[in-house]
């Protein structure tokens, strides 16, 4: 009897050290997600700035730009 409250509180701070280690791995999911889609935004609005300036160009019109 004495063996199986051990082998309880063993597998309670394994499930805790999980339970933190998921915490953690939620958190950094979070960062990567909000990381990618400020780059994917990013590149769109680059992608559309690029497209303006080709239009601009092929009508014999050049816009300044800071890029």
């Amino acid at each position: 009897m004495y063996t199986f409250f051990i082998q309880l509180a063993q597998l309670q701070v394994e499930l805790q050290r999980m339970n933190a280690e998921n915490k953690k791995l939620k958190e950094m999911l979070s960062h990567v997600t909000g990381n990618y889609t400020a780059l994917q935004m990013h590149l769109v609005t680059l992608m559309q700035q690029n497209q303006q300036r080709t239009e601009s160009t092929e009508n014999g019109v050049l816009i300044n730009s800071k890029y």
